[in-house]
C-alpha cells in the first residue's frame, strides 16, 4: 500500500452548528463540503450508517480543509438518533480515520491485500467526491482508505437539506465573493 497522508478525520459532535462555528469562525479554516447521508448501504463493520428499528438515521457531515487538502469532518447523530454505546461514549470520540490512497487502482489493490490477508474489509464506497473502503484496526477503531475524485470546496458542495445557519452564512459568503 502506498498512503498519502490523511483524506479526512471525522469525529462525532453534540452541537454541530457550535463546533464547526468554532473551527470556521476561530480557528479560520474554511467550510468545504456538508450533507447529510442518505440511501448508504449499511455495512457492518462501518459506525457512520446506523438504522433504528429498520429505519436509516442519516446523520449530517460537515468538512473544513486543514490547509494542505486534507479535511476534518464533524458528524452529528441523525435526527432522534440514540447512538449505541459502542459507536461514541462522549463528545469528540475518535470516529474513523481515513487515509489517502493515489487513484482507484490503488484502492483497489490495497482492498485485494487486505481481502488477501483476511482481514473483512467492505467493498468500495462511492461518496460523490471520493471513493472509500472501511475495515477496522486490531483495537476496533474504523478506518478509511479513500481517494478524491474531485476538490471539494465551492458552494455546490454545500447541501444539506436542513443546514445549518453556519452552512446557510458560508454560501452567503462564497456568492457574495464571486459576484
Amino acid at each position: 500500500m502506498n498512503i498519502q497522508g490523511i483524506n479526512h478525520l471525522a469525529l462525532m459532535s453534540r452541537d454541530l452548528d457550535a463546533t464547526v462555528r468554532f473551527y470556521v469562525d476561530i480557528i479560520g479554516l474554511p467550510l468545504v463540503k456538508a450533507y447529510q447521508t442518505g440511501d448508504v448501504p449499511k455495512w457492518e463493520h462501518n459506525g457512520a450508517v446506523l438504522h433504528d428499528g429498520g429505519n436509516l438515521i442519516a446523520p449530517r457531515h460537515y468538512f473544513v480543509d486543514l490547509g494542505d487538502g486534507s479535511l476534518l469532518a464533524f458528524f452529528d447523530p441523525g435526527q432522534g438518533a440514540t447512538l449505541p454505546e459502542d459507536f461514541v461514549s462522549i463528545p469528540g470520540a475518535f470516529h474513523h480515520l481515513s487515509l489517502n490512497v493515489a487513484d482507484e487502482e490503488a484502492l483497489l489493490a490495497a482492498r485485494a491485500e487486505l481481502k488477501g490477508r483476511g482481514i473483512p474489509v467492505s467493498g468500495v464506497v462511492d461518496h460523490e467526491f471520493c471513493k472509500s473502503i472501511y475495515l477496522r484496526d486490531p483495537d476496533g477503531r474504523n478506518l478509511e482508505l479513500s481517494y478524491f475524485v474531485r476538490q471539494v470546496g465551492g458552494p455546490d458542495d454545500l447541501h444539506d437539506p436542513n443546514p445549518l445557519p453556519i452552512m446557510t452564512e458560508q454560501l452567503a459568503l462564497m456568492t457574495s465573493e464571486s459576484a
